[in-house]
């Protein structure tokens, strides 16, 4: 499974991230949401009732995920990882105009091969939790 970032043309990539914007912007004033990725750091720059997390991997964790887990290929695995790596940055860079993980955009940044997706995710939904006190 390839994103399809990067792959239109300039024109079509604008009018894609506008359209995603105006809709994340349109969900956010409605409720509180999770929005992954999509440069929301970026797009809610201004507000102060979010957190932006970027969560990370070494090359290798992802690697052994992707021929484990998602049962690729190794050499299939190399590329996807070299290929979305290259076409998130970017696109973040695109319209962010800060490198992806750039620590001055988020409050909190975790290596997800510590303690494995389950123990991030609790990390980070305790996090969440006294951060807007729920």
């Amino acid at each position: 499974m390839l994103l399809p970032l990067g792959s239109d043309s300039i024109a079509k990539q604008d009018e894609i991230y506008n359209v995603q914007k105006q809709v994340i912007r349109e969900m956010a004033e409605k409720e509180s949401c999770i929005i992954v990725g999509r440069c929301a750091d970026y797009i809610f720059r201004d507000h102060r009732n979010v957190l932006n997390i970027y969560i990370y991997a070494p090359v290798d964790a992802r690697y052994k995920n992707c021929v484990e887990v998602l049962k690729m290929k190794p050499e299939e695995a190399t590329k996807m990882i070299y290929k979305v790596d290259k076409a998130r940055t970017v696109y973040h860079k695109r319209y962010a105009k800060y490198a992806l993980g750039d620590p001055d955009s988020k409050q909190i940044m975790i290596d997800s091969s510590m303690l494995g997706v389950r123990g991030t995710a609790e990390i980070l939904a305790e996090i969440v939790q006294k951060r807007f006190g729920l």
